[in-house]
């Protein structure tokens, strides 16, 4: 059974629970790279990239036969200093990273139309516009779990429709910042969209969930060196269709361990469990975590620590796929799912924060921070939109008034090089309108 045939059966959430896999010590069998390259063939370039027309409505079309269908276009972005003053305004479609070659984003060369994607980057200190590359038929794109290392910008992808039955492929891709163009590489012939990628020293590494015909469900850890484009397949991992085993929900490196989380399963019994290994791959220590987590969750719906079972068909909170996890070098773990729990906790001590529900963590490949997200969702109650840092253990919080009452963080983005910025944006349904674009604030 092919795993897209699973998807569509179970829907959406199916997606952010689906896959089971099993630890085995490092495999080292080489795996060629199947490898396409798109370059942009002309590094299509302006200097002051504004946008200062109106959007054309989000009004979905209306069809003969009632269906409603999407209305693609692109939105302006209005990237502002550390003082709230305008660089420029783009126009993006979807993705929108910040890196220390400028703004990396995507947009659409033709209203309308997302059949073709660019990617385009931003230079903030010389306001050049630029085309880097561009990709057909993209679907989806890891925005939670991404690096920048070298020059170059990681990211996991697919093509196709998600969610037909046939296979699509999971792809690793290479932005080059700096000279321009995208290389592509195959993960997995049938791909799975909730994965996620990590640096290890020069190397990257992403894990993959793939599905069998006969229901053995295997997650790979794949390594991918940039200097010579090869991929091979350093662990793996198995669920069995009995329901035992192990399955893969994160994966972090600080550049001198890997550390690795997996739900496994035996005698109807889960545990959560956070591996460690060193920089070759060999195993040095593993932490039962699940009473952390089941302490940490401070939820009514959670369901416990049975296995997913016929007699028992809900699946553990500890299940969902892992949108942000790392550990930092004090010891403080990090944890936040696709079902919006959160946890921080200090490993050593034991200690662990209270978090706001809305409370989460910076993405890109500079040092985390943490932010509350959404919070003028409620005009007639907003919330305070907050940045923290964690210092000696503490979460030293700052406030963020710049932009009024309407505006709320949607995420947070830091850099190799120590640049912050926060994408905002209107969430409160009343005023959502052209006349207030999104935000990349880079205030650092």
């Amino acid at each position: 059974m092919k795993r897209k045939h699973t998807i569509e059966t179970l829907g959406l959430s199916a997606l952010l629970l689906l896959s089971g896999c099993v630890t085995s010590k490092a495999n080292e069998k080489k795996i060629p790279a199947t490898t396409t390259t798109t370059v942009a063939t002309t590094m299509e370039t302006t200097t002051e990239a504004t946008t200062e027309s109106s959007v054309p409505a989000t009004t979905p079309t209306e069809t003969e036969d009632s269906g409603i269908l999407p209305t693609y276009y692109n939105i302006p972005l209005r990237i502002v200093d550390k003082d709230g003053n305008k660089i420029s305004e783009v126009s993006m479609y979807g993705n929108n990273f910040l890196t220390d070659h400028g703004v990396l984003y995507t947009k659409l060369p033709k209203e309308e139309d997302n059949s073709v994607i660019e990617y385009r980057l931003f230079d903030t200190e010389t306001k050049e516009d630029k085309k880097i590359g561009e990709m057909s038929g993209l679907s989806y794109m890891t925005a939670y779990s991404y690096i920048e290392m070298n020059g170059k910008f990681y990211a996991l992808a697919m093509t196709g429709e998600l969610f037909d039955t046939i296979p699509d492929p999971l792809l690793l891709l290479e932005i080059d910042l700096e000279k321009g163009g995208i290389n592509q590489y195959v993960l997995s012939e049938n791909g799975y969209p909730y994965v996620a990628l990590c640096q290890a020293g020069s190397k990257v590494l992403a894990f993959v969930h793939d599905q069998q015909d006969d229901g053995l469900l295997i997650d790979r850890v794949m390594e991918f060196d940039p200097e010579t484009q090869a991929l091979r397949e350093v662990m793996i991992f198995k669920f069995s269709e009995h329901h035992a085993g192990d399955t893969v929900r994160a994966l972090y490196s600080d550049g001198k361990s890997i550390y690795l989380l997996r739900v496994h399963v035996e005698k109807d019994v889960s545990s959560l469990i956070l591996d460690t290994y060193d920089m070759s791959y060999a195993k040095t220590g593993e932490q039962d975590i699940t009473q952390i987590f089941l302490n940490s969750i401070p939820t009514s719906e959670l369901i416990g620590v049975e296995a997913v079972t016929e007699s028992n068909p809900k699946e553990a909170d500890m299940y969902y796929q892992v949108s942000r996890f790392f550990i930092t070098p004090e010891g403080d773990l990090f944890y936040c799912n696709f079902s919006d729990e959160i946890f921080l906790v200090n490993l050593k001590t034991g200690k662990a924060h209270e978090l706001d529900p809305l409370f989460r963590a910076s993405y890109g490949s500079g040092t985390p921070f943490f932010g509350t997200i959404y919070q003028k969702i409620d005009s007639e109650n907003p919330g305070i939109n907050q940045i923290f840092h964690l210092k000696d253990g503490n979460l030293e919080s700052k406030e963020i008034n710049l932009f009024g009452d309407l505006y709320s963080i949607d995420f947070m983005q830091t850099t190799p090089s120590g640049k912050e910025a926060l994408s905002m944006s209107i969430t409160d349904p009343g005023h959502l309108n052209t006349d207030y674009p999104c935000i990349m604030y880079i205030y650092k």
